[in-house]
């Protein structure tokens, strides 16, 4: 079904032919009429979060899906309305209403970062429509997941007054924390593409079945018996369309990524010197002012007996989490 009013040029494909002005976007019946209840729930003093994944595969139009969403949900709470009335045959999924207000959604509504997401957070409208993406597939998985689920915890805690719908984008489902894979969210859109690598295809899973997909999939291996476990709700297809230029939203986000990528990096190296300096005092058996003095006379560099003291208690720290994960390893050995 066609929904939303918004305008938009679709391109031809063979040179010489007019480009096509459109009205609205294709969007399945039945996601549109699951998804049309946000806009009243968050009006209810409610949050709202939607997860979209991608089978734990990258460049399956995860993003382009979360778009779609959340255009049609910022065009539903801008006034716009549809005719879910089965009895009303001639209305039955059609436009009845257009929005009398502004529709909020544009680049701006989009964040890569914990840090943008909290600013966002804060300083946008109530009800808004938000979404996260986070597509790190190219960085460390742990590393990603540790990031989205305490993402997930300090936006509820500090936004969640605000009532926004927030929109998760994640490579994998099953890396989310029980409560939030289960009882935090309030759906799971998961994309993936066909036997010939068709893109545009989508599983629908509501709090119940998404609960039940978490819980019997995670005991398995590998993607697809993981996302097979448990049939979704409804299954459908969706288009390429975006809400805004795709080549303006895809360079924004490789810059947002390579600066996530650059600052992961120095914190890496900042962990090594830290590590480095603590086993070099230990074997040594210098103090810190002595360290200092000794960097000083050899390389020219200041370097003050706090980063010292610094480094042995950073050091420290990596020691005991290492140490937590080595321990937790055995107990799992031994069950």
């Amino acid at each position: 079904m066609i929904v939303t009013d918004v305008k938009w040029v679709k391109k031809k494909g063979k040179k010489g032919e007019p480009d096509e002005i459109k009205s609205g976007f294709y969007m399945d019946g039945w996601l549109c009429e699951n998804v049309s209840g946000i806009p009243r729930h968050i009006r209810k003093d409610w949050d709202c979060i939607g997860i979209v994944s991608g089978s734990g595969k990258v460049r399956v139009a995860k993003s382009t899906m979360a778009m779609q969403i959340g255009y049609y949900v910022a065009w539903l709470l801008a006034g716009g309305e549809i005719c879910f009335d089965k009895d009303d045959l001639e209305n039955y999924r059609k436009i009845i209403k257009i929005p009398n207000q502004e529709v909020k959604f544009n680049l701006d509504n989009v964040c890569f970062d914990v840090e943008t997401l909290m600013k966002k957070g804060h300083s946008m409208p109530r009800n808004s429509v938000i979404v996260y993406d986070e597509g790190r597939e190219g960085l460390d998985a742990k590393s990603t997941m540790r990031n989205i689920n305490r993402t997930m915890e300090e936006f509820l805690q500090q936004c969640g007054v605000y009532n926004h719908f927030l929109i998760i984008v994640l490579p994998d489902f099953f890396s989310l924390n029980k409560s939030f894979a289960t009882a935090r969210s309030n759906f799971l859109i998961n994309v993936y593409h066909s036997e010939e690598y068709e893109r545009g295809f989508f599983d629908f899973f509501s709090e119940r079945k998404k609960e039940q997909l978490y819980v019997f999939g995670r005991r398995l291996l590998g993607n697809f018996a993981r996302y097979s476990v448990t049939s979704p709700d409804f299954s459908g297809r969706f288009t390429k369309w975006m809400p805004f230029d795709k080549d303006e939203y895809e360079k924004i986000k490789r810059d947002a990524l390579s600066k996530i990528r650059l600052s992961e990096r120095d914190l890496n190296l900042i962990r090594q010197r830290d590590i480095f300096i603590s086993e070099y005092k230990i074997a040594t058996k210098k103090t810190s002012k002595e360290i200092e003095q000794e960097i000083f006379e050899k390389y020219g560099l200041k370097i003050t007996g706090d980063v010292v003291r610094r480094a042995m208690q950073l050091s420290l720290v990596v020691k005991e989490k290492k140490l937590l994960v080595d321990e937790q390893k055995l107990e799992k050995e031994e069950e």
